[in-house]
């Protein structure tokens, strides 16, 4: 069967994934996702989920993303100099990208 799947719309692929999904044997794929209303939400996770024998390699660096707890907001904190340096670079190894910067620090 066909999974449907969420996923992150913030991440990195590889060039092997890029050029499968943008190959013209996946229009179809693409059109049935377009009619969705969270389209940029469950496209990259529906394609993993679904490509025979695909293995992906994740990488063991992650995002660094501060979220307000117990919100409702849809987006995450906006990371600052005076609230967030200190702990970004105490847990730098475990990062390679940021989200969401302030622009004058960015």
């Amino acid at each position: 069967g066909f999974i449907f799947a969420h996923s992150p719309e913030w991440f990195v692929i590889s060039r092997e994934l890029a050029e499968y999904a943008t190959g013209p044997k996946l229009d179809w794929f693409k059109r049935l996702i377009a009619m969705h209303v969270a389209a940029d939400e469950i496209f990259w996770g529906t394609l993993v989920l679904n490509i025979p024998n695909f293995v992906p390699k994740i990488s063991k660096r992650g995002w660094y993303i501060k979220w307000i707890r117990h919100g409702t907001e849809h987006s995450p904190l906006t990371l600052t100099k005076e609230q967030h340096l200190e702990d970004i670079v105490a847990h730098r190894h475990q990062y390679l990208f940021m989200r969401k910067v302030e622009e004058s620090a960015s």
